[in-house]
């Protein structure tokens, strides 16, 4: 902070003082790579999920199915996009107006007419031709 009446070399010191305290706390945090999120059960229960469990989230019309590893599947009354917003930080991808899938449980990819992504647990999703090279990109840059 500074006291008034203050000169240029003080309010200079007092940015270069901020500048080394800021920058060193941004590089001793850590990014964080999974997020927890609270779905809103039609039955009233509040379910908290940990987006590291998240297989993929499929849509059908304004409700999101989610597809959890070892877990039993929720459908949430919200649309895709309030996830896809939420949650494409934390290692998720659109790749089809159906689907958002989290990146660690793509095993492996299908070319052809018909692009789909096989997912760890034998599912298959859809990989849109308008996706596809940001996907293969996105990809790319994990290995």
């Amino acid at each position: 902070y500074l006291v008034k009446p203050f000169g240029k070399e003080e309010l200079v010191e007092t940015f270069k003082r901020y500048k080394t305290r800021y920058q060193a706390k941004i590089i001793t945090q850590a990014p964080a790579t999974s997020l927890k999120i609270s779905i809103h059960l039609s039955s009233g229960i509040i379910q908290f999920i940990d987006s590291d469990d998240i297989v993929y989230i499929e849509s059908k019309s304004n409700y999101s199915h989610f597809h959890l590893n070892n877990k039993p599947k929720i459908v949430v009354s919200k649309t895709l996009k309030e996830f896809d917003d939420l949650l494409t930080p934390y290692n998720f991808f659109r790749t089809h107006h159906s689907y958002l899938v989290n990146l660690k449980y793509i095993d492996s990819y299908k070319g052809g007419i018909d692009e789909t992504l096989i997912l760890k647990n034998g599912d298959t999703v859809d990989l849109s031709r308008r996706r596809k090279q940001d996907f293969l990109n996105r990809m790319a840059n994990k290995i």
